[in-house]
């Protein structure tokens, strides 16, 4: 962990007051900046090169500190029951909102320190910044916490450590945790999401198909983010493709017309599959019921030009054109990948020149992509 700050010097130098606060919350956070800066100076050399910084802390800090603890009494009081709680939550949510992880963390333990009560939205506030960093040993130690402290956790709180195991990578602690806790709450449609998602992405298609089954039997609506999540699984595993369509089509049944998105899983899965047949046939479907976006175009030329297939991937890219999508750097990548392969690089300069005079600015890959096919045409 990092060295811990004071937390009022932490909020004067990254948030404003509180649209809430007062003139003695700005002298508060002026004496805390004060008197903050002096202890860290206490432990350097000196000071003008002559004057002990310790000595200048020791002559300050005194008076300084009282100021400080007599404004933080005189504020509880004269403000109405329950707004230092208020100011506290509003500081947490604000350096949660920057990702100013530590700064939660000290803003947090102060308040313990200082006696102001903690409840299921600070620990959730805590528990949401340490999730985005997947710091699953600081989630669980605080989750402990919580519960030694009589704070009941709700919905949320399960949500963000889930979410902590997610970011870490840890699929087989996050579904550790989800079977043991999930008698202690109702799982949403988001838990089982957040579940479905880190299994998917580990390709474990017989625990995904569980969890699925199981938001069925509760009667928990598979939302979007899990459905293609699903799709993209199934279009991955090995074998036919014929269970991923049976899934596609169930859907339509239960979920009406798929999006986009997922129309373009359920393509992408054809075509790693080699089934052409059935890839045109939902190419046509979809056309009518949900057109063709960026992201499906730049994902059918990505899988052509992993193959190679020149043409195929210019003749997406003309459809394209023709549909009124821009195209985005993905695409003049796949275009100029293809041509530079072939050796044909004037065409190859030509779409690059092209994404160039578009605004599209190229990346450092790019670059040297047609550096390496330009060394190339000359050897």
């Amino acid at each position: 962990m990092l060295c811990a700050r004071t937390s009022v010097r932490y909020n004067k130098q990254n948030h404003s007051s509180p649209t809430h606060g007062s003139n003695a919350f700005n002298t508060l956070t002026k004496l805390g900046q004060n008197v903050a800066t002096l202890q860290t100076a206490a432990t350097r050399g000196s000071l003008n090169g002559n004057r002990s910084y310790a000595v200048a802390a020791s002559i300050m800090d005194v008076d300084l500190q009282e100021k400080y603890t007599a404004i933080k009494k005189r504020r509880a009081q004269q403000l109405p029951q329950g707004s230092t709680e208020r100011d506290y939550q509003y500081h947490l949510d604000r350096m949660n909102l920057k990702q100013h992880i530590q700064g939660v963390l000290d803003l947090f333990e102060e308040m313990k320190r200082d006696g102001i009560r903690t409840d299921v939205y600070t620990y959730n506030t805590v528990l949401d910044a340490l999730s985005k960093r997947g710091d699953t040993e600081l989630v669980m130690q605080y989750f402990q916490e919580m519960k030694d402290a009589n704070v009941e956790p709700n919905l949320i709180t399960y949500r963000n450590i889930l979410q902590a195991y997610e970011v870490a990578g840890d699929t087989d602690g996050l579904i550790d945790f989800f079977e043991k806790s999930k008698q202690e709450f109702q799982p949403d449609e988001i838990i089982y999401t957040t579940v479905i998602e880190a299994l998917g992405k580990r390709g474990d298609i017989q625990s995904l198909k569980k969890y699925w089954n199981e938001m069925k039997e509760n009667k928990i609506p598979l939302n979007a983010c899990a459905f293609v999540t699903v799709l993209t699984a199934l279009g991955q595993q090995k074998g036919g493709a014929q269970e991923m369509m049976d899934f596609f089509e169930s859907q339509k049944t239960e979920r009406g017309s798929p999006d986009a998105i997922a129309y373009t899983a359920l393509l992408a899965g054809l075509l790693k599959k080699g089934d052409k047949k059935n890839f045109l046939k939902y190419w046509e479907e979809m056309k009518k019921v949900a057109p063709p976006n960026v992201l499906t175009y730049n994902t059918i030329m990505s899988l052509y030009a992993q193959k190679g297939d020149t043409a195929t991937v210019a003749k997406y890219y003309e459809l394209m054109r023709k549909a009124g999508v821009n195209p985005t750097l993905i695409t003049y990548k796949n275009l100029i990948d293809c041509y530079g392969k072939d050796g044909e690089i004037e065409t190859m300069m030509k779409y690059y020149n092209e994404m160039e005079q578009s605004g599209i600015k190229p990346d450092l890959n790019t670059q040297r992509l047609v550096k390496k096919y330009q060394q190339y045409s000359l050897r």
